[in-house]
């Protein structure tokens, strides 16, 4: 979330902050750099509520908060990123980057308990080269109709 650092002015004209003010709650560039025109507030500083939370759960309640029971072929326990031998493209992480900001959001426990496995497998599984993702095949699989099991190294340092 950000907290623009812009006013207007009564001629309707945005003004910038005064560039030497300092924010004593939140770090901001110092001379020499140039004044952010805008200061990054920490996660969790902004609470979505009202319509917009309602709209968050639904999403969690709907598709997002449930694609692994929806979509188990690809989304779930067989995936890549699971150290499974299913899907190992990029649709898993996809999903995983929608569902977990909106788990940390509204707080859903058994969303956060979904996604936070996908997180600690990719940690708990980096190799030595440093590489991050689904563990390649030494021989190529069979295809399965709807899955991505090839190439699961390509694009992923």
């Amino acid at each position: 979330m950000l907290l623009l650092s812009a006013t207007a002015a009564p001629d309707g004209l945005a003004q910038t902050a005064d560039s030497e003010a300092r924010n004593a709650h939140y770090l901001t560039n110092r001379a020499p750099l140039v004044a952010k025109p805008y200061t990054e507030l920490p996660l969790g500083a902004i609470e979505p509520q009202g319509w917009l939370r309602q709209q968050l759960e639904i999403m969690a309640a709907g598709m997002t908060g449930h694609l692994d029971e929806w979509y188990p072929e690809v989304i779930g326990e067989r995936n890549g990123w699971l150290g499974g031998d299913g899907d190992g493209w990029e649709r898993g992480p996809y999903w995983i980057d929608g569902a977990l900001p909106l788990a940390y959001l509204i707080g859903d426990k058994a969303l956060l308990t979904k996604v936070n496995r996908w997180v600690e497998w990719t940690l708990t599984n980096q190799r030595d080269d440093g590489y991050i993702g689904p563990i390649p095949f030494e021989v190529p699989p069979k295809r399965e109709p709807g899955l991505q099991r090839d190439r699961r190294r390509d694009w992923w340092p």
